[in-house]
């Protein structure tokens, strides 16, 4: 019997079995190749997982998708303003406003900007249904 901190312990709770010894000593402290694939897998689905939900990471197909819109947004922004001069340089502007405040909706209000010559940039091209659409609702709004 040994004394330990004022309590009493007796020898064969200090001492380990010969059997207890000879696990102790040949335990293998290595990973299985299997785990460790596996963690891999698991850490890379998770990568992923949470690049594309929070990370702001695009496939190709998103990453031009979100190019397109982006593009367009930014042509329609820059050329607005082209539209409401012209629409407001026109010789019958106050004909016109009126005949737009007239419309009843926003469609409507698009589909006669687009007919006009505002929205074009040039006589032979097609307007933008996106720059008519931005001019007839600026110049509606006033």
């Amino acid at each position: 019997m040994a004394l330990f901190c004022g309590t009493l312990i007796l020898e064969s709770e200090i001492l380990l079995s010969l059997k207890q010894r000879r696990f102790l000593m040949t335990e293998k402290k290595s990973f299985s190749t299997g785990n460790v694939i596996f963690a891999a897998l698991l850490g890379g689905v998770g990568a992923a997982v949470l690049g594309f939900m929070w990370g702001d990471w695009y496939t190709a197909g998103g990453a031009k998708s979100l190019a397109e819109k982006t593009a367009k947004t930014a042509v329609t922004q820059s050329v607005t303003p082209f539209c409401i001069k012209s629409f407001e340089a026109d010789e019958s502007y106050a004909t016109n406003l009126a005949t737009l405040k007239g419309k009843s909706s926003g469609w409507n209000r698009t589909a006669f900007v687009e007919k006009g010559p505002w929205a074009k940039p040039s006589k032979d091209a097609r307007a933008s249904r996106s720059v008519a659409e931005a001019c007839a609702e600026k110049l509606y709004k006033g």
